[in-house]
């Protein structure tokens, strides 16, 4: 499957643009989320916000990185380039 038809697939899951968005926004103001923060943040359920965020992962839209001792992760928007022109697409 082609690079653009990923995206557009991961992105045309219900919520998982505002998903995105808010990815997006915590990292322009350096307030990542972690798993839980996106569960409390956007009310929508454990699975379904599990495999938006797979989806968005396997796309190359979203970055998992490591933080502290355990086993927590932050998410990161990978291209900054591309959130930005979503997010004017959106305006």
């Amino acid at each position: 499957m082609q690079k653009t038809q990923k995206i557009f697939k991961s992105l045309s899951m219900k919520g998982a643009l505002d998903v995105y968005m808010l990815i997006y926004a915590g990292c322009k103001t350096e307030y990542y989320l972690d798993f839980q923060g996106l569960i409390k943040k956007t009310k929508i359920k454990y699975n379904a916000l599990r495999r938006i965020t797979n989806n968005l992962s396997r796309a190359h839209l979203i970055k998992s990185i490591r933080y502290g001792a355990g086993r927590g992760r932050l998410y990161i928007v990978s291209d900054k380039d591309m959130a930005e022109k979503i997010y004017d697409f959106m305006q």
